[in-house]
């Protein structure tokens, strides 16, 4: 049993450190997957020194938002296979007006995710996170945004995602 736990304890620890967000990723110094809706990749800015980038946990989260002007970020869609070679266009990206509830307190319906049945009626599917962007294929009269399908082997989701677009902006 003692075994067991040692090779469990050493696979999640490969596991966590696989999932590095720091990582150099096809050409990118630094790449963070969006719970399955899309992966951002950021390209540092050729105007700056590849030695200003900071090492480790120091280019992570709070730290690496301080100095995003530094890098070109980048938006590609997840899909099954695990590649994620779709590039999402940088105008298609929407920022959410969030009320910063979690997902499993979540109680504004605005702030849902939603899926089309065959009837063509929007059914309430999941809570929208904190903290992502959405990615937009086309608003329509209605008020509803169709997003670019998630795909991902990981939450294994294969739809179309619909959002009202009263919750999203972009910066001007």
């Amino acid at each position: 049993m003692t075994n067991l736990k040692v090779i469990l304890t050493i696979l999640l620890i490969l596991f966590f450190v696989s999932c590095s967000t720091g990582v150099n990723y096809m050409g990118s110094d630094k790449w963070i997957g969006k719970g399955g809706y899309y992966v951002e990749r950021w390209y540092l800015n050729p105007e700056f020194d590849k030695n200003e980038i900071p090492i480790g946990t120091k280019f992570y989260g709070v730290a690496a938002d301080k100095i995003n002007e530094k890098f070109i970020i980048k938006y590609y869609l997840v899909k099954s296979d695990g590649s994620d070679t779709i590039q999402i266009p940088t105008e298609n990206m929407w920022k959410v007006k969030h009320n910063g509830k979690r997902y499993n307190k979540q109680d504004d319906d605005k702030l849902f995710f939603y899926t089309k049945n065959n009837k063509g009626l929007f059914i309430k599917s999941r809570a929208i996170p904190t903290n992502i962007k959405i990615p937009v294929k086309v608003c329509y009269k209605n008020g509803w945004c169709k997003m670019y399908i998630t795909n991902s082997n990981i939450y294994i989701l294969d739809e179309t995602f619909y959002v009202k677009k009263s919750i999203l902006y972009q910066k001007k």
